[in-house]
């Protein structure tokens, strides 16, 4: 049996188990759109879309891209979205349908992004290494807690703000405290004053003299 009578078997035999109301898309990952032959799925009834990713990221200066079919929610759909904390940043595009087996073919592509006018404070397990400035869709500085990497701040998209438990579920990670989001320049430092024992006493008791 040649590749394309598999693959066509697949799909039906798929789209009898799923009936008439559930969706069925293309499932793949490569690193390359035509390194993998995609393998139909059942979604979730979550999942109304069926998308085409490919994600570009860097770590400590190494680039790398990685493509996907798979099951998609519509709140990431047709848009880009990224996040940028220092020495780890990401950027995804996104292009979905809403038909079973629409996203057969992956052909997105994504591009660097250029510097745009925000500054952000960025750190991981709580720190704040410094500051970065933000690029391309990032218009937002965010705070975050996850399970791979503590509290984490940098640059990110607004898509990743409201759609936060989707957009980390795609990295494969956890998170541990929601996102906060903010729009001016070095807002997500979280400082806050850290008072002495004695400076309390000293104000409670000039509080209550007065008082």
């Amino acid at each position: 049996m040649n590749g394309d009578m598999e693959l066509m078997l697949q799909v039906l035999f798929v789209a009898l188990l799923a009936g008439s109301n559930s969706l069925v898309c293309n499932i793949c990952t490569s690193n390359s759109p035509g390194l993998c032959r995609p393998q139909p799925t059942i979604c979730d009834p979550s999942s109304t879309a069926c998308g085409s990713f490919a994600k570009r990221f860097m770590d400590n200066g190494t680039s790398r891209t990685v493509y996907y079919q798979r099951c998609a929610y519509p709140g990431i759909c047709n848009s880009s979205f990224s996040f940028n904390f220092g020495v780890v940043s990401a950027n995804v595009k996104a292009q979905c349908c809403t038909t079973s087996h629409c996203n057969l073919v992956n052909s997105v592509t994504v591009s660097p992004q250029t510097l745009n006018s925000l500054t952000c404070y960025f750190g991981v397990n709580g720190d704040i290494n410094g500051t970065i400035q933000c690029k391309g869709s990032e218009t937002l500085c965010f705070t975050i807690g996850l399970n791979s990497t503590g509290t984490v701040r940098g640059c990110t998209s607004e898509k990743v703000c409201d759609n936060y438990e989707t957009v980390i579920g795609f990295f494969g990670d956890t998170l541990t405290t929601k996102p906060t989001c903010c729009s001016e320049n070095l807002c997500n430092s979280s400082w806050r004053p850290r008072w002495s024992p004695i400076l309390y006493l000293l104000v409670l008791t000039a509080v209550t003299f007065f008082y």
